[in-house]
């Protein structure tokens, strides 16, 4: 067996590298793929009659990516392999890129990007490591690289051609206020003048309620509320007086005034994955002349990964649910 240090050069283990000039050009190009293939979907989904509603899918949040990841750890590891400091400041580079990319374009705007950069981050990274380990710490190396390019492009096609749908969601929340159900119960029906909020979630564009009216307080009467971008309409749909309201939601308003340094831009996540079912209030009288309110609402969302942006909508639904009921707890409970 010969001595390792007769070896080829090629066999081995090569010295790693800090960030350089050569990885400035991989972000680069790396970020100008992406971004195209980005730009190619969402003008595929402008267009009448294509059939997708799932532009906010895998294939968006996982699959550019890791795409963008792996053209970039190719060009950057093509000759010699870079440490890990300088993988995740490519990805880095990339995400800032391609959001600057996103911005000036008008495809996207800041809180998107910004609420997607958890995501997108380690993905990217993630990609960078896969063309780094099959150029110097694999066997065949470059071939292995090229040759996985139809499969790329396979799940890549599948990931964007994919679709799961919406997922269904209910959130609950529920507060204690000190007076009885008969004094809470009209303001379910009538509640407006709500002060602005507080929560810094809200100042971030997302909507938020600015109050309540109604027709009536029976069963198919309407009832309204008026969000930061639009009315959200609804029908009484079982009503208990004192105890119990429920109604059905007619059309959900845009979930979000989304913001642009350069454009007003209005971009599909706004209305379209996104939608409110229903939504009740349990009013429970408690001993001492207090009463357990409980609001419920019931909604869908189709933008995936759908555990990381359920996050989001439960959050978003938690804080409006309290925003309306601590404005009636203060008002109740008020001399």
């Amino acid at each position: 067996m010969e001595p390792w240090y007769d070896l080829p050069e090629i066999d081995r283990q090569p010295a790693l590298r800090s960030f350089d000039k050569i990885d400035a050009l991989a972000c680069l190009v790396g970020s100008l793929v992406g971004g195209l293939v980005l730009g190619l979907l969402c003008y595929r989904e402008a267009q009448p009659h294509t059939g997708m509603t799932n532009l906010y899918g895998y294939g968006v949040f996982l699959f550019v990516p890791l795409l963008t990841g792996i053209i970039t750890g190719a060009i950057s590891n093509w000759r010699q392999p870079s440490t890990i400091g300088a993988i995740w400041i490519s990805a880095f580079v990339v995400n800032v890129l391609c959001a600057i990319g996103l911005l000036v374009t008008g495809l996207e705007g800041a809180v998107c990007v910004g609420m997607s950069i958890p995501v997108t981050l380690p993905v990217m990274g993630l990609g960078i490591v896969l063309a780094r380990a099959v150029l110097h710490y694999g066997r065949a190396k470059r071939k292995i690289l090229f040759s996985a390019v139809p499969a790329i492009v396979a799940v890549g096609g599948a990931s964007i051609l994919y679709s799961p749908g919406f997922v269904n969601q209910v959130e609950s929340t529920t507060i204690i206020i000190n007076g009885p159900p008969e004094k809470i119960w009209p303001y379910l029906f009538e509640l407006d003048g709500l002060p602005e909020p507080d929560q810094w979630i809200f100042r971030t564009g997302i909507a938020y309620t600015k109050g309540t009216r109604s027709g009536g307080r029976n069963v198919g009467d309407w009832r309204q509320c008026m969000l930061t971008t639009g009315n959200m309409n609804e029908t009484i749909a079982a009503v208990e007086p004192n105890r119990y309201l429920r109604f059905n939601v007619l059309n959900t308003p845009p979930s979000m005034r989304e913001s642009n340094p350069f454009y007003d831009i209005h971009p599909r996540h706004e209305t379209g994955t996104f939608v409110v079912h229903w939504g009740e209030f349990r009013l429970e009288a408690l001993p001492g002349g207090r009463t357990r309110l409980t609001g419920t609402s019931s909604y869908s969302y189709n933008i995936y990964p759908a555990w990381y942006w359920g996050l989001y909508t439960d959050t978003v639904a938690e804080q409006i649910h309290m925003r309306m009921m601590n404005e009636i707890k203060r008002r109740v409970e008020a001399p």
